[in-house]
């Protein structure tokens, strides 16, 4: 196949840095949905199926959500950050489909592309300006 810009292809290892620093910066962006704008309208939604535990399990998820989009913007535990954030994505894709449109969370297709960035960035790699620790 024929490339029109060939010249581009050098550029190919920043690929997985871009993919890494928006998907960071959109789990710093659902831990803010988590922790400051919708949290009242979660915890009523959730409350009859979890026992009173809602506000701690939003919190923690918060938490988990701060820490990966922290390690994937400082380019940090890259593949560690990734898989969690693989994780988190396929547990709120679950969470969408078994209590459906009464939790505000965004739409399934979002959380599917997220999913599949960060597991492009767990299989391939962080890209540039990142940390590489050697074991």
């Amino acid at each position: 196949m024929l490339n029109p810009f060939p010249d581009l292809l050098v550029l190919g290892f920043f690929a997985p840095t871009l993919l890494r620093a928006v998907s960071g910066i959109l789990f710093f962006y659902l831990a803010n949905i988590h922790l400051k704008r919708e949290r009242a309208a979660i915890t009523n939604a959730l409350a009859p199926h979890s026992g009173g535990r809602v506000s701690q399990l939003i919190v923690l998820i918060g938490a988990l959500e701060i820490i990966v989009g922290t390690s994937l913007v400082a380019g940090f535990y890259t593949q560690l950050a990734a898989l969690a954030g693989l994780l988190l994505a396929v547990a709120f894709l679950v969470m969408r489909k078994k209590y459906g449109p009464a939790i505000p969370f965004l739409g399934s297709p979002f959380y599917v592309l997220l999913a599949v960035v960060c597991a492009s960035l767990h299989l391939y790699g962080a890209g540039a300006i990142a940390f590489y620790l050697q074991m």
